[in-house]
């Protein structure tokens, strides 16, 4: 689940922090991420250890085309160097591949940002794709896709179901949208599937 109570870059205390860890917890979820990192993730992953919580964080390092990446991923593996034994992987980039986004983040640019962290640090690594770059018309399988998505440790694809098409159609139903999820899950299955990632 996407973490964050820093209440949109204003800390307001340790103590709500580790509340809403616990929370997470007991709710029954074992893994968070975050979109970047930072003093805030390092605070995170401090708490989930001093506190002994079954809990992994999916750190993210939050990539754009006017990001200085070479140091954001630097300072990234540096802050969650000493608790990697909670960090599921680290996640390099968000929804910048898709069509729709203005980035000039290409699928190539990735995979050097794959390699850059794998020589650095010996943890998973992923991106986190919106749903459209998987579809079979993406221009993301014109530019080496395929490679990056058999890189990558693990694939991360966020599925809207048709929310933002339909989020102020008062006849859209839950239902509807979990019929679209699971259609778009078995649309992103195939692509996977034939590429050998079926786990």
């Amino acid at each position: 689940i996407g973490f964050s109570v820093d209440s949109q870059g204003v800390w307001s205390s340790q103590e709500r922090l580790e509340s809403a860890l616990q929370d997470a917890v007991s709710l029954g979820f074992d893994t968070i991420r975050t979109w970047g990192t930072n003093t805030y993730t390092q605070r995170i992953l401090a708490a989930i250890e001093s506190l002994d919580l079954d809990l992994k964080l999916q750190a993210g390092i939050y990539i754009t085309n006017n990001s200085d990446t070479g140091v954001l991923i630097d300072q990234a593996l540096s802050l969650i160097e000493p608790y990697k034994e909670h960090v599921l992987g680290i996640s390099l980039g968000n929804e910048q591949l898709a069509d729709w986004n203005p980035s000039a983040i290409s699928v190539s640019t990735v995979r050097e940002h794959v390699q850059y962290v794998r020589n650095n640090i010996n943890l998973p690594v992923t991106y986190n794709f919106a749903g459209e770059t998987l579809r079979p018309n993406s221009s993301f399988w014109n530019q080496q896709g395929a490679e990056l998505l058999q890189e990558l440790d693990y694939v991360n694809v966020h599925s809207y179901a048709g929310f933002f098409d339909n989020r102020w159609n008062p006849s859209w139903s839950p239902q509807q949208q979990l019929d679209v999820l699971i259609s778009d899950e078995a649309l992103f299955r195939d692509p996977l599937d034939s590429l050998g990632l079926q786990d």
